[in-house]
């Protein structure tokens, strides 16, 4: 085992005592148009306001020495433990997710201004050496093509990352009998008001009428309002396009010419493959109606205030269980097994070419994950506590 060493600093600068009343006078007046210049930075700062004080909240309640959150009061500290860590994790996560986010969308703004300069340059050129059609290949334009498509693919795929995660994170606070580590957005909808699958919500809800239902009920009608922060079936279609983006062949790229402007588009209905969509209208609805650009700054403001309508949501419940703990137990369901899955043989590609650390070693770590990480009970002098849980045999 390795020997914690916390440094001297603080965890996320949000207060655990922050009020939702507070963060929704922090949130007053937040307004403006698409493609502003900071609207990107000011949607995402806005929505990390309730989620850093969520992190702050249940972070400050950790136990280190193997409690967890009192307030889940799981059937079991194992359990107990495993749902802590991991809502925790989930709140750090989207936070990262956030960063990365607006990393990919202002790179794909900045590179998409640039290759639409370049292409201008290339169209005035070729027309006026008395050619027709598009200008010649470039190596140049390519390669910002490339990035651009990279940096556009990243953007979906981080989006479809929030969103499961913060529908994670709703599953975990709310206390609803789902495992928690393969919870996803797919998972919450089922749950949500007017959700067809009645049967999914009878098993996982508390009985009406209880004060741990009302929780429940607020947390789905809020993630409901989150979703709809946006045009009609914009989740439907980002989770389209993460999933061909991840999974399928990739369709048309299609570039649009208007009055000197050269605009990259993003397609209507993702989920269909090239000839199903250009078979549609004989292919001249195909596409958005507008540069990608303009996507992705109304993507990222419907995630964020999302994000926004839930967290602060989020926070409520928490704190309304955390005065009435027996309001929900966290259910066994949420974490089904205790053993842990089985380990992977997959050595890396140059193993030992980086020395283990040896015994004793100093862990280096922010001190938020330390704290986890002791709470844990994963370092020396720590009790045979996950011993107890999981016997011998059963962590292959």
């Amino acid at each position: 085992m390795r020997n914690p060493v916390w440094p001297c600093a603080h965890s996320l600068r949000v207060s655990h005592q922050v009020s939702t009343d507070a963060v929704q006078r922090g949130n007053a007046g937040f307004a403006g148009t698409l493609l502003r210049v900071g609207r990107r930075e000011e949607a995402i700062a806005v929505a990390r306001v309730p989620l850093l004080a969520l992190h702050e909240m249940l972070l400050h309640e950790l136990d280190e020495d193997g409690s967890g959150l009192p307030t889940l009061t799981a059937p079991d500290p194992a359990r107990n433990l495993l749902i802590a860590d991991y809502t925790i994790a989930l709140t750090s996560t989207i936070d990262t997710n956030l960063n990365q986010l607006l990393f990919h969308a202002k790179e794909h703004h900045g590179k998409s201004f640039a290759l639409q300069t370049d292409l201008g340059k290339a169209f005035k050129a070729h027309r006026a050496a008395g050619g027709a059609g598009f200008p010649p290949p470039s190596a140049h334009r390519d390669a910002q093509a490339i990035a651009i498509d990279a940096h556009l693919t990243a953007f979906v795929i981080t989006s479809g990352s929030i969103l499961d995660n913060l529908a994670a994170l709703t599953i975990s606070i709310g206390g609803f009998g789902t495992p928690l580590v393969k919870a996803d957005l797919r998972n919450l909808r089922a749950l949500l008001p007017g959700s067809s699958d009645d049967k999914a919500r009878s098993k996982v809800l508390l009985p009406a009428g209880t004060p741990g239902r009302d929780i429940q009920d607020r947390l789905l009608d809020a993630a409901a309002e989150g979703l709809s922060a946006g045009p009609p079936d914009w989740i439907d279609w980002l989770l389209d396009f993460r999933n061909t983006a991840v999974h399928r062949a990739a369709r048309i790229q299609t570039v649009h010419i208007h009055d000197r402007t050269v605009s990259r588009v993003m397609p209507r209905d993702p989920g269909r493959t090239t000839i199903e969509a250009w078979r549609r209208d004989d292919g001249r609805d195909v596409d958005l109606s507008e540069d990608s650009r303009a996507t992705v700054d109304g993507l990222t403001e419907s995630i964020s205030s999302s994000l926004k309508i839930t967290a602060l949501a989020l926070v409520a419940a928490w704190a309304e269980r955390r005065s009435d703990p027996s309001a929900i137990a966290q259910p066994a369901a949420q974490w089904p097994r205790l053993q842990a899955l089985p380990a992977r043989n997959f050595p890396g590609y140059e193993p030992d070419s980086i020395p283990s650390p040896a015994p004793g070693t100093n862990l280096f770590v922010h001190p938020a994950l330390g704290k986890r990480l002791k709470a844990g009970q994963l370092f020396d002098g720590a009790s045979d506590f996950w011993a107890e849980w999981v016997p011998d045999g059963n962590e292959s």
